[in-house]
């Protein structure tokens, strides 16, 4: 005997972890999970451009990262989507921005993260070229860097200026 379910009453079956496990229907369940992380991902309100910045002694910099699209992993120069550093615990793609330049030594070379808002995980790209495009990938945001700032400051005397801000990054004006 066959039973035959609507779609709305196996997808509720799937949201109770219980029942979902014993559901052999792949597709349906690859499906509500999908639902689950757009619905996510909307209620996470990402913003089109976020801001990571990073003071160094003598100078400053800002960093503009651009949203690329929802449910997307970022892909550098030849089709590579490696990150360079990952951090866990982190809320808002805000956050993610500012953790990818908080390291003086790499900044100059950061081209953009990978942010999972309901995982709260936050994936840094650093390289000599920047983002070539996306990946589809269920419940990240690609966030690529599209220009950056620098400014130095005047500092009292006997105070020398990081090395690093005379690294300019390719995206700096």
């Amino acid at each position: 005997m066959k039973l035959f379910i609507t779609a709305a009453t196996a997808l509720a079956l799937l949201a109770q972890q219980s029942v979902a496990q014993d559901v052999r229907i792949p597709s349906l369940r690859a499906y509500a999970n999908e639902l689950k992380v757009s619905s996510v991902e909307e209620a996470c309100n990402l913003p089109a451009e976020v801001e990571g910045s990073i003071d160094m002694v003598g100078c400053g910099k800002v960093f503009f990262f651009s949203k690329m699209g929802g449910n997307t992993k970022c892909v550098q120069n030849g089709g590579s989507t490696r990150t360079n550093g990952s951090f866990s615990g982190i809320s808002s793609a805000e956050e993610c921005a500012n953790k990818c330049v908080e390291d003086e030594a790499k900044v100059s070379k950061i081209t953009g993260m990978n942010f999972n808002c309901a995982a709260k995980t936050c994936s840094c790209l650093f390289g000599s070229s920047s983002i070539e495009g996306t990946v589809q990938r269920s419940g990240s945001t690609c966030y690529a860097v599209t220009s950056a700032i620098s400014g130095t400051y005047q500092l009292p005397d006997g105070q020398r200026m990081s090395r690093h801000c005379g690294e300019k990054s390719q995206f700096e004006l």
